[in-house]
């Protein structure tokens, strides 16, 4: 984890402190910008490094990210072609199982009344 210090004009000079968390280690890099307070360089030390970030999120680690997802999406549905195939062969059954008895009733409602009547519970 990357995280950036605020830019400070400490006795007329800008600095950044950069910090760095790995694996629970902490590394805490001062940096010194300019030895004296100038607004161009406090403008662009905090411009440039904002839009690097914000370039290199949209167009770098976004679609990267999204490429990944769609690549393991493709994966899991080779993976699991033959898993769902079964699966609605065993629901078209169960279907087809559950057809035959509804026709009986509907069938046997029709006989004894003229007219069928179906209830759910």
């Amino acid at each position: 984890m990357y995280k950036l210090g605020s830019v400070s004009n400490k006795a007329d000079t800008i600095s950044t402190n950069d910090r760095f968390n790995r694996l629970g280690q902490k590394l805490s890099i001062p940096v010194l910008l300019s030895e004296r307070l100038s607004p161009t360089i406090l403008a662009f030390s905090t411009i440039i490094p904002t839009i690097t970030y914000i370039g290199a999120y949209r167009y770098v680690i976004l679609p990267r990210k999204k490429r990944r997802l769609k690549e393991r999406i493709q994966e899991l549905r080779e993976e699991n072609k033959e898993f769902i195939v079964q699966k609605k062969a065993e629901a078209l059954d169960a279907i087809s199982l559950m057809e035959r008895d509804v026709e009986k009733k509907i069938k046997g409602e029709r006989d004894r009344n003229g007219e069928f009547r179906v209830w759910c519970d």
